[in-house]
């Protein structure tokens, strides 16, 4: 854990072949930051577009404190890929992978920058020149090409040594006095030569590094400006172990690999509270995953097939349960390896019917002091026979909070809500073999603790889609942006809102105050996946729908 001083001015000691001292107690913490690599290795997906990294970090810039040199982590709230290299020669930058402005495309820097040699001693320069180029527009007969090019040049000199005290304790040291030149410009070419060039930035900066044997992140670092005004100080303030969760995920015969979907990591606490999903990762094509670098903890891993390629396997937890409450926590306090095995709905065995059941799952917004329920999105729902317990039917609600299930045979079922973190108090107890042909109003109401029936839901206004408007969005899928036209009635007033929710229903992203038929969504660092959207306008909805991100 790294804090961020931007207040005091830290002294900036002269060079010396002589033992310094320098006393960093004083130093407040504006905001914290968190110092943390993970390996590339097994199952990171891009590490090979990146030949020699051996680290990645990704997420929003926001929250970690690398020592980036002239790479493009700085970016507030947006989410990428950084990857390095960490060898007996040093630490270094090999590249990195956004997924804003140009989108998901990989840009390996060559000359690689260095941020760190090694080994280092008293008295040791080295220089260093690193270029990365983003390539903006490609356009065809003449290949006439935009680039964005940065260059860097450094020195590394290791110019001091003595003694650092912090708030972590007192520390033998060395100072490297990083002298950074970072230069930006445009670059066009036409059939692969120079056509015109535009220098748009440069900046000089003096950074100062306290390193001591053992810990792999400098104790301090001092960022000043060119004039060695100082900018801001970071500091250790405790290093925590981190450990790599990596698993395989089977069909239900324990033996044919899962090769598409996702892995989920769940937060657990010790008296069984849930705190949301701190990281994602792809099913390869092996059908492994991989968590890495995960801090000390009890966690649940949650496999989720695509549900094209795999639509009658169950979202299925470590311990080989459909329920949260069944499954088994993994103590991060080792590397682990874990196989789950997925549950697999019986649709197939039981002979088709004519009986269907319907219902809508609600959010209670109460609490924020809003009288009428919202829809639950995206919430699994499965029919389990009675008795039994067997899973005959599973699905998701959709963009109305709505499900459905048809086709029913004549047999006994109860419905089961899981959302993970929330326990379900009550359920409806569905005797089909009675007779029953079509029972509508199976519903539900969920907050922040329970789930449970929601019977009759008298004076619910229902969010009734205003039909009068045509919506187009395109493309959809979409990799960087996709452009919403929205043809509206003749002297409508326009103030509309886009907004997009996951598939639990958790808002992600929301646009208001839009004035124009016509606008652009951006990915925003959107991860792979489907999407439920709704649009807007002065408060009543116009349309909803499903969005994809590539």
């Amino acid at each position: 854990m790294v804090n961020i001083d931007t207040t005091h001015q830290t002294a900036i000691t002269n060079a010396s072949s002589t033992s310094q001292v320098w006393n960093f107690t004083a130093l407040t913490s504006a905001y914290p930051k968190v110092a943390s690599y993970s390996p590339t290795a097994p199952y990171q997906c891009y590490a090979p577009s990146f030949p020699g990294s051996n680290l990645y970090t990704y997420g929003p810039a926001f929250m970690y404190s690398n020592f980036y040199g002239g790479a493009p982590v700085y970016m507030t709230a947006q989410m990428g890929y950084m990857y390095w290299k960490s060898d007996t020669s040093g630490f270094s930058i090999v590249g990195f992978r956004s997924d804003y402005g140009r989108g998901p495309k990989n840009t390996v820097e060559n000359p690689q920058e260095l941020l760190m040699k090694t080994p280092a001693t008293y008295g040791d320069s080295i220089n260093n020149t690193a270029c990365w180029v983003a390539t903006l527009t490609q356009i065809p007969p003449d290949n006439k090409d935009t680039n964005f090019v940065s260059h860097v040049y450094k020195t590394l000199h290791v110019d001091a040594f003595g003694t650092l005290q912090t708030v972590l304790g007192t520390f033998n040291v060395i100072r490297v006095h990083e002298k950074l030149i970072k230069r930006d410009s445009i670059i066009i070419t036409a059939y692969g030569y120079p056509w015109f060039s535009m220098e748009l930035s440069r900046d000089t900066l003096n950074n100062y590094y306290f390193w001591t044997n053992g810990i792999g992140y400098p104790i301090a670092s001092v960022f000043a400006d060119k004039h060695n005004n100082v900018l801001r100080t970071e500091f250790l303030t405790d290093t925590f172990p981190g450990y790599s969760i990596t698993g395989n995920v089977f069909k239900s015969d324990s033996i044919t690999p899962v090769t598409q979907g996702q892995a989920h990591l769940i937060a657990k606490s010790l008296i069984d509270h849930l705190f949301g999903v701190p990281e994602t990762v792809e099913i390869s094509n092996g059908g492994h995953f991989q968590f890495a670098n995960v801090a000390g903890g009890n966690f649940l891993v949650l496999a989720d097939a695509d549900t094209t390629s795999y639509p009658h396997l169950i979202p299925t937890y470590y311990g080989d349960s459909i329920h949260w409450q069944d499954a088994l926590a993994v103590q991060a306090t080792c590397d682990t390896n874990v196989s789950i095995n997925m549950r697999t709905d019986s649709m197939y065995v039981f002979s088709l019917g004519n009986s269907e059941i319907h219902g809508t799952v609600w959010v209670d917004t109460t609490v924020m002091k809003n009288a009428v329920p919202e829809r639950g999105r995206g919430v699994k729902i499965t029919l389990e026979q009675n008795p039994g317990g067997s899973v005959y039917r599973h699905t998701y609600t959709d963009a109305g909070g709505n499900f459905l299930f048809t086709n029913l045979p004549l047999v006994d079922f109860t419905i089961e809500v899981e959302i993970a973190g929330l326990t379900q108090t009550s359920t409806y107890n569905l005797n089909l073999s009675a007779g029953d042909s079509i029972l509508h109003f199976k519903d539900f109401i969920y907050d922040s603790t329970y789930v449970k029936t929601f019977l009759n839901p008298v004076g619910i206004t229902e969010n009734q889609v205003n039909n009068s408007y045509t919506i187009n969005i395109s493309p959809n899928p979409f990799i960087d942006f996709a452009t919403i036209n929205i043809t509206s009635p003749a002297n409508a007033e326009k103030d509309y809102s886009f907004i997009i929710y996951d598939i639990v229903g958790k808002q992600i992203i929301s646009m208001n105050n839009i004035r124009s038929d016509r606008f652009v969504v951006n990915r925003n660092g959107l991860s792979q996946g489907l999407y439920i959207y709704e649009i807007r306008n002065n408060k009543e909805i116009i349309n909803t729908g499903k969005i994809i991100v590539e």
